[in-house]
């Protein structure tokens, strides 16, 4: 079973370009990755559209879930199916438990082969062994057999008693002399080659004579049309005048017997835990605890929204060591802000910054691609480079684009930077002015309402709730002078009825951030942080980068 691999970098532009090439180039070396980020910035949108390469998947955290680690076939068992089929198809699979659907193809329950077997093995009286709860259907299906008539309730389960004849005619006629008519339609009654016990029996209501292969040749009584048929010499009489269901099969009486008993539905002995069942979006450590509370499971079915199956995950499978692997591109200082990137079953396999290498701890060793550089996407180049292969032309525009918003246009470009450059300039055949100008005008199109508020989020405080949205500008101070009177505007449109609308803006040139806040002036002279350029309503937050775990919980701790 795969691991599913993440370039993962955070909301950043250069980032998220560095980010697809990292994983277009691990591809090449038969890695399996994908790029992901929690949000696309409007620059990193237009750069992907531009060269018609598909956008990072936008993910909340990386917590292991379900969908992970589901086995790309499912077996399953139908409602409907007997013991018998259970049994075939576990010799088949070999697997401990298996999903039952029902008619809508929904997740009705599920079968544990060792319950089903204490069940089956468990009783120890006489009476509990020749009991059956099953249909003539179904015992049909399970004998292979030939049905000389089918009744209108064939399918209806009921309560039988199984009775294998091996007695000669006087032993049999004494052993059942007693029989009330009751008695005979609760019977099964598997017979040999016995003519006169046979034809006894379909005088009687019994409620199925099941007729073995000794006979020499197996007979389908539907076509029975002649009363006199020859049979290993003997004359079977009068078989379209039976009072009971008859079955013809090529099995033993012995071997009848058994899969009489396995005809019963799977579904007395379905187990309907509703802990069994789980979310494909349930992460892997609370279906750890589930099965650690419930010692009796042998695993869990995975559905999705509508109940239907998505797959199995057994005890054995929770015990992987990698499920999600992480190559961490540009943010090993946002590491912290990474939901689940500590969890049992993510491993980091690398990290590639330009400017930041924080303290890390890890289970395994890891790759670190760490210099001295502006943009993330020079330091991808280079790996490009030192393997050896050229990068096509959307992923060479991809690259440019990520070193043009991280450099500024080149103004804070490094030597290397530069090289790297004049490199992809020239795989794209172009010059980077060009490239450079029309991501200056897609940064001037990101200042409009539907990209302030594309990712917005709702918290709770003291007095109801207050909404936080959050926006990245590569250099805050290209920026027009009526922007931040245009946030405030927006913000004051979709206030609605929460105490106050903010919007975290974060300068990825400086990597500062401000806040701008319409609402309650209550709640805006609660914030301590300073006044940005001494403008009203908007503050200075520094080196604040996370939304979610530094801004909300100082700002929840100031109003509280």
């Amino acid at each position: 079973m795969k691991s599913t691999t993440y370039s993962f970098a955070p909301t950043n532009t250069d980032a998220q370009c560095a980010a697809t090439a990292h994983a277009y180039l691990q591809r090449q070396l038969n890695n399996e990755a994908t790029s992901c980020t929690f949000h696309v910035t409007p620059q990193s949108q237009f750069i992907h559209d531009f060269y018609d390469i598909k956008i990072p998947e936008e993910i909340n955290d990386v917590f292991p879930r379900a969908r992970h680690i589901l086995e790309e076939s499912t077996v399953y068992l139908k409602d409907t199916d007997s013991v018998a089929r259970v049994l075939e198809v576990c010799a088949l699979y070999n697997k401990q438990f298996y999903p039952v659907l029902n008619s809508e193809e929904k997740v009705s329950g599920v079968i544990g082969i060792k319950d089903l077997f204490l069940a089956l093995m468990n009783p120890r009286e006489e009476k509990a062994l020749t009991s059956v709860q099953t249909s003539i259907l179904n015992i049909n299906i399970a004998l292979k057999g030939y049905q000389s008539r089918i009744a209108q309730d064939a399918d209806k389960i009921k309560n039988y008693e199984i009775y294998t004849i091996c007695s000669d005619f006087p032993s049999f006629l004494e052993a059942f002399s007693g029989f009330s008519d009751e008695d005979w339609k609760r019977g099964i009654f598997i017979t040999s080659k016995n003519e006169d016990i046979n034809f006894y029996i379909k005088q009687k209501p019994a409620g199925l004579l099941i007729i073995t292969k000794n006979y020499e040749k197996p007979i389908n009584l539907n076509l029975a049309e002649d009363a006199q048929i020859k049979v290993k010499g003997n004359i079977q009489r009068h078989l379209q005048d039976s009072v009971c269901d008859i079955i013809e099969t090529e099995m033993t009486a012995q071997s009848a017997a058994l899969l009489v008993k396995q005809s019963s539905p799977i579904i007395l002995y379905l187990s309907k835990d509703q802990n069994a069942i789980c979310s494909h979006l349930a992460t892997l450590d609370d279906i750890k605890k589930r099965l650690l509370r419930y010692q009796n499971l042998p695993g869990v079915v995975v559905v999705d929204d509508n109940q239907r199956i998505k797959g199995t995950i057994s005890r054995d499978q929770l015990a992987r060591q990698s499920i999600i692997q992480i190559h961490l591109v540009g943010t090993n200082n946002m590491i912290s802000s990474i939901d689940g990137i500590q969890s049992s079953g993510v491993e980091i396999l690398s990290i590639t910054d330009n400017h930041h290498l924080n303290q890390i701890e890890t289970d395994r060793p890891l790759t670190i691609y760490c210099r001295n550089v502006s943009s993330t996407s020079t330091l991808v180049t280079e790996q490009f480079q030192e393997i050896g292969i050229v990068p096509p032309i959307s992923i060479a525009g991809l690259l440019l684009g990520g070193i043009l918003t991280g450099t500024r246009g080149l103004t804070k470009a490094t030597v290397l930077d530069k090289k790297c450059c004049d490199y992809l300039s020239l795989i794209l055949g172009k010059d980077w002015t060009e490239l450079n100008t029309q991501i200056m005008h897609a940064v001037q199109f990101s200042l409009s309402k539907e990209v302030i508020l594309s990712d917005c989020k709702s918290y709770a405080c003291k007095d109801g709730k207050f909404k936080v949205s959050q926006i990245e500008i590569q250099d805050v101070q290209c920026l027009q002078s009526t922007f931040w009177e245009q946030v405030k505007d927006i913000l004051g449109q979709v206030q609605g009825k929460d105490v106050f609308a903010g919007c975290f803006v974060t300068d990825m040139a400086r990597e500062e951030s401000m806040l701008v806040i319409t609402g309650s002036q209550k709640y805006i002279d609660c914030i301590t942080y300073k006044l940005y350029q001494g403008i009203d309503s908007v503050f200075d937050l520094g080196s604040v980068l996370s939304r979610k775990k530094q801004l909300i919980p100082t700002l929840q701790a100031m109003f509280d």
